[in-house]
């Protein structure tokens, strides 16, 4: 039997699926496409910038749960390039406390280097 996998990840969406939900890039695996169903996640995603997610790989689509932050530049840039060096986000700790104590700790600016 398979087991669903639950991940955290930096995303940006990137638009509507043809059927229902929103496809979003994974920014961290090499912007890997995601098809993410759920009528409050596509209503609490940006539409623009990077933002960080805990997500539940259900085979052919995505389920977010869990709370919607924010990531910086600094903070999605940071963590694309160790991702990309060596396979493993630059962050001592989770990468997801990251982008929640930022979103705890004041709002940052949305990411337009990214698009």
């Amino acid at each position: 039997m398979s087991r669903a996998k639950a991940f955290f990840s930096i995303f940006r969406r990137t638009g509507r699926h043809e059927i229902a939900g929103i496809w979003l890039e994974d920014l961290l695996d090499g912007d890997r496409r995601l098809w993410l169903m759920g009528e409050g996640m596509e209503l609490s995603t940006p539409t623009e910038g990077a933002f960080g997610m805990r997500f539940l790989d259900a085979g052919e689509f995505h389920i977010g749960f869990g709370i919607v932050v924010f990531a910086d530049a600094e903070t999605t840039q940071f963590s694309i390039q160790g991702m990309t060096q060596n396979g493993l986000a630059p962050i001592r700790y989770s990468l997801a406390s990251t982008p929640y104590g930022d979103s705890l700790y004041g709002t940052p600016q949305l990411s337009s280097e990214l698009d």
